[in-house]
Formats: C-alpha cells, structure tokens, sequence
C-alpha cells in the first residue's frame, strides 16, 4: 500500500510529529529488519516522487546478538541514521552490505528481497541464524537520477579522460590487472592481501576501466598486512604499466623489505 503525503501527515500527527514535513529539506529515512529466509521491503513509497536515494546504514549478521532494534516501519518516518550492532556480534563488513544494498534498491520506492546468504553475501565465523537491518534515505527521484548522472559522469565521462577504475582478484596467488585500451595504470586507489578464507564476497566487475568501486576489504584478519603497505607495493610494481600479471605472494613477502 502506498502512503500519499496526506497520509504521512495524518500519521506525523498522530505521533506527535510537526506536521507539513517536507522530505526535500528534512532527511526522511525509512528501516526495516527481517530474519534470515524472511523477505525484507525497505520502503520510500510515502509520496509519489519519492525513491531510495541512498542506503545509510546496514547490518547482516548473528540474529542472537542484534542488540533489540525500535523504530517506526512508516515510510519516511524512521528517524534514524545508524544501526547498533553491539560488541559480540559477528556479521557482513558493515560497508560491504550496504554497498550491495546500494546496488539493489537505489531508484526504487520499494527494495524487496530475501534475507539470505545467496541475496546478501556470507557471514563467516558464525553458522546461527541471521538477521538483516536497513535504514534508507528517501528523497525525490530527479534528485536521485541527478546524483547517479553525475557519479557516471565523474567515473567514465569524456572517455575517461580523469581516470576510469579496474578491480582485480587474485585466486589464489595470480593478479591479473588490466587497463584499457590505450590506457596505462596511474595509481592503486587501495589493495588488500588476506588469507583465502577471510577474503570478502567480490561483487566487482572486473571488467578492464569498468569498475565502480573505491574500496576493498581486508577480511578483519589479525595477520593480514597493512593496508597502505600493501598499496605501497603494487604502486612499485603497477604504475606506468598497462598489464600486471604476478604472483601476489612474492609481492608482499617483499613489502617489508624498503631497500628492495
């Protein structure tokens, strides 16, 4: 059922809520939470224009350990901006989630899916039950289309002219990093080395100067290498080249050696 603006101001009475709010000069955000094999709405519905501008918080992980969550289900009405996860619970990389959900539901006035491992990635270390939990920021749609105009434009406009991405995964010691053609590689954004198991879901396109990406995950693991080292390594190795095929172990094993 979609709510119109009158209804939402009928119900912003009934709560106590100033009446005549305006979602383009207030930011309306709406939650939602569903339990693992549940399917789950995340809903901007509360006005024709409106749509899922952005996903600002989201949590996939241990249904035991979700500290209790209150919040207005209304569309527009949740309030929000952050999701407590607490101090024991083991769940999805908090930015991995929400980027996926991103992916999902922006430009739509309602998200549904499946709160499952196949729709939302692997939780390791933990086989309980899981749960989700979303708050979406709801805005009008043009602005919405203006944003997304603009981030396309920003990565592969004038023919990538300031820059484009690729992302790459090595499985398990191989890297094969390729630009476009014509194209050299001018700098590594970031670059994580972990163990096998620990390494997150790629959802990438690895695609050559097709990558929308600015982040990778390093998996939360003790051992792993410092980030900006790792980074430090591939740009020794990558910049200035077009093709960068290796093995990743002798990479970092040298990371640490400043004189090589």
């Amino acid at each position: 059922m979609a709510f119109d603006d009158l209804m939402v101001s009928e119900v912003a009475q009934k709560k106590g809520v100033k009446t005549g709010i305006n979602c383009s000069q207030v930011l309306c955000s709406s939650c939602a939470r569903a339990f693992e094999g549940q399917t789950i709405s995340v809903n901007c519905s509360m006005s024709s224009s409106f749509v899922i501008a952005d996903i600002m918080d989201a949590a996939w992980g241990e249904d035991a350990n979700q500290p209790e969550w209150l919040f207005d289900s209304v569309p527009g009405m949740c309030g929000l901006s952050t999701i407590d996860t607490g101090d024991t619970m083991v769940r999805a990389n908090r930015s991995s989630t929400i980027r996926s959900l991103v992916k999902k539901c922006r430009g739509l006035k309602t998200c549904t899916f499946e709160a499952t491992t196949s729709s939302l990635g692997n939780v390791r270390g933990t086989e309980d039950a899981l749960a989700v939990s979303v708050i979406a920021v709801c805005a009008e749609g043009f602005s919405v289309k203006k944003v997304v105009a603009t981030e396309v434009i920003e990565m592969f406009g004038e023919g990538c002219a300031n820059g484009c991405y690729t992302c790459a995964i090595g499985h398990p010691h191989l890297l094969n990093l390729v630009c476009g053609e014509d194209q050299i590689i001018t700098d590594i954004i970031q670059a994580a080395y972990t163990p096998v198991d620990h390494v997150e879901e790629w959802m990438f396109d690895e695609a050559p100067s097709m990558c929308e990406e600015r982040e990778v995950e390093d998996g939360g693991h003790e051992c792993v290498p410092d980030l900006a080292i790792t980074q430090l390594v591939f740009r020794r190795l990558c910049i200035g080249r077009a093709l960068q095929v290796d093995s990743i172990n002798i990479h970092v094993e040298s990371a640490y050696d400043f004189s090589a």
